[in-house]
């Protein structure tokens, strides 16, 4: 299991495991964003969880929970 907080970025989640663009984008319309391969590569290195969920409007724990199932801890 990979263990993920508030400060680890977007694109290390990602590297991880693919599948979790989609479980993140599904919660907010802001997170749609992610399915594009461009954007993905300039922002998701850049954005934290905790930032990201600023941006959605979402709660940390929101994303989090998400990917759990993920093989996220």
């Amino acid at each position: 299991m990979i263990t993920v907080g508030p400060e680890t970025k977007i694109a290390a989640i990602l590297k991880a495991n693919p599948e979790a663009i989609e479980l993140i984008a599904s919660l907010s319309p802001h997170f749609n964003k992610l399915r594009n391969p461009l954007f993905r590569k300039v922002f998701a290195p850049r954005v934290t969880v905790a930032e990201a969920a600023a941006i959605g409007h979402c709660s940390v724990d929101a994303i989090l929970n998400s990917i759990k199932g993920l093989g996220f801890d």
